[in-house]
């Protein structure tokens, strides 16, 4: 083991998501960037650099410890959950979680698409239409994956398989709901009377209904949302 001469920092929710990937088994730090990527990225999004740098404080914290082993002419550092990491990590689940902050730009773009071509809503509605389908897409990949028996080596979905198929089970469901609201919404462009529509809108969600059963009617838009809505 070899100490990394970092100063303690506060961890943030990127430091437990890494400690929580070192409670399932040893990583380096490129496995941890790719498993952060291939998962965890879709429900807390953290840059590879912010990754690569977590481990570290982590050891200076004690909550994990660093290994090399000799491969080629680079030494290969591998990381280890401590009891000490245990510990912290089941303290950090205790804790009621922040309310959720959403960061999407396609649908801050949507928001002041007015203000640029002419067709700028449209595109980017499509743009997020499209991203939403390959999600969902490699969603369903990563399950039937899960069936097959493709998990992480060394971490047996059997003891996992509840928490993994609720989390999974969200992210599927969240981009079903972006793909049949994009879909939904390019309808909205080309519907008779905008400004009504809109209105109708704003009534649904105050009453407490989906804005996704307002009724259009218009060049291109279908006389119900149903059809906006992906096969199930």
């Amino acid at each position: 083991m070899r100490a990394q001469g970092i100063t303690p920092k506060r961890l943030g929710t990127t430091a437990y998501a890494v400690l929580g990937l070192l409670s399932l088994r040893d990583w380096t730090t490129y496995e941890l960037a790719q498993q952060m990527e291939r998962g965890i990225g879709r429900m807390w999004g953290a840059s590879p650099s912010m990754v690569y740098e977590e481990p570290k404080h982590l050891v200076a914290h004690g909550y994990a410890t660093v290994t090399e082993t000799p491969v080629g002419r680079r030494p290969r550092v591998r990381y280890s959950i401590t009891k000490k990491g245990r510990r912290a990590l089941a303290d950090w689940l205790a804790n009621d979680p922040a309310p959720l902050t959403l960061q999407f730009e396609g649908l801050l773009k949507v928001l002041f698409s007015d203000q640029g071509a002419d067709d700028a809503n449209r595109s980017l509605l499509e743009a997020i239409h499209t991203w939403a389908t390959e999600a969902r897409a490699t969603a369903q990949s990563r399950a039937k994956g899960y069936i097959d028996g493709d998990y992480i080596a060394g971490a047996p979905l059997g003891e996992r398989a509840v928490i993994v198929a609720q989390t999974l089970s969200f992210l599927s469901e969240l981009y079903t709901l972006i793909e049949g609201w994009s879909a939904w919404a390019s309808q909205l462009i080309d519907a008779d009377d905008a400004t009504d529509l809109a209105t109708k809108v704003f009534a649904a969600i105050a009453a407490g209904r989906s804005p996704m059963r307002v009724r259009l009617v218009g060049a291109g838009a279908a006389t119900s949302n149903r059809s906006a809505a992906p096969a199930r």
